[in-house]
């Protein structure tokens, strides 16, 4: 099977930042060119900081504006820029004639009319990066404390805005747990174009509290079986207690690999965990069971 050509714009910290001089893999510009079924035909960002560093860690082609040429080679294109920016330049690239697949990052928009109206685009995947629903591992792990336990109570603490950040872990739930049932908000306060939210999501079989924490403090959720943690999730790792102790993974400093290799099986039609625009609207349509938000 031929290369995914791949067009990178932002070079911001999920774009190129966070892994840069580091061995693992968390950005898209080293997930793309640490898997040889893509090819980073170049990146795109508006910084001039950024394009110079860019050129001294990685001999690749980058430019300050997405070029036409470029447009017609690339089967996906990344926008790894803030949400605010991600639909505007999305039009701007279909306008030009591009007409593949798209990796959006999170939340990219939560207007259930233009997810919708992609949803009805055929021939095309649209992704959102929520890496977790790209982690086998987790996925396979997180199923097996479902169907061996029953009775089971969540606990999840959350940082820097309901969509912008929560939502990793929402659309992780409802691809474990199903449809939300219910949506309680105890309290709810505006942050920016986000919102910071403490209630309860009440599924079939499980109830998960949310709370929101320090801004400083990593995201974490534990699960609770009459009053007794089992199991929890803190930065990327399993930490799992008792009988699960055999299930027990080290944290996934490697979590962007992921999400690229089950990109290219989607592509080529495989089998696999992912989240894309047809998720999406999925959730976003949980998310306002109660119209709440």
């Amino acid at each position: 099977m031929k290369k995914i050509n791949t067009i990178l714009i932002g070079l911001g910290n999920i774009g190129f930042k966070y892994d840069l001089n580091k061995n693992v893999i968390q950005t898209h510009t080293k997930a793309i060119l640490k898997n040889k079924n893509f090819n980073l035909l170049a990146a795109i960002d508006r910084s001039k900081k950024r394009i110079k560093k860019f050129k001294k860690q990685y001999n690749l082609p980058v430019y300050s504006n997405l070029k036409n040429e470029l447009i017609k080679k690339a089967d996906l294109i990344v926008l790894a820029v803030p949400t605010k920016k991600q639909l505007r330049l999305f039009y701007k690239i279909t306008q030009l004639g591009y007409k593949k697949n798209f990796l959006f990052e999170k939340p990219f928009t939560i207007n259930k009319k233009i997810i919708f109206d992609l949803t009805k685009i055929k021939n095309r995947k649209f992704f959102i990066n929520y890496y977790r629903n790209f982690d086998n591992i987790l996925i396979k792990t997180l199923n097996r404390v479902k169907n061996s336990e029953k009775n089971l109570l969540i606990k999840a603490y959350y940082s820097k805005g309901f969509y912008h950040n929560f939502s990793h872990y929402l659309t992780l739930f409802i691809k474990i747990f199903g449809k939300i049932n219910k949506f309680q908000i105890k309290k709810k306060k505006k942050l920016k174009n986000d919102y910071m939210i403490r209630g309860k999501l009440i599924f079939k079989k499980i109830v998960i509290f949310i709370d929101f924490i320090d801004k400083n403090k990593e995201c974490n959720f534990h699960i609770f079986k009459k009053n007794n943690k089992i199991w929890s999730y803190e930065n990327d790792g399993l930490k799992i207690k008792s009988k699960f102790e055999k299930y027990k993974i080290a944290p996934n400093l490697n979590y962007m690999s992921d999400v690229y290799k089950n990109i290219r099986k989607i592509i080529y039609k495989k089998n696999t965990n992912y989240y894309d625009i047809n998720n999406h609207l999925k959730t976003i349509e949980n998310l306002n069971i109660n119209n709440e938000i």
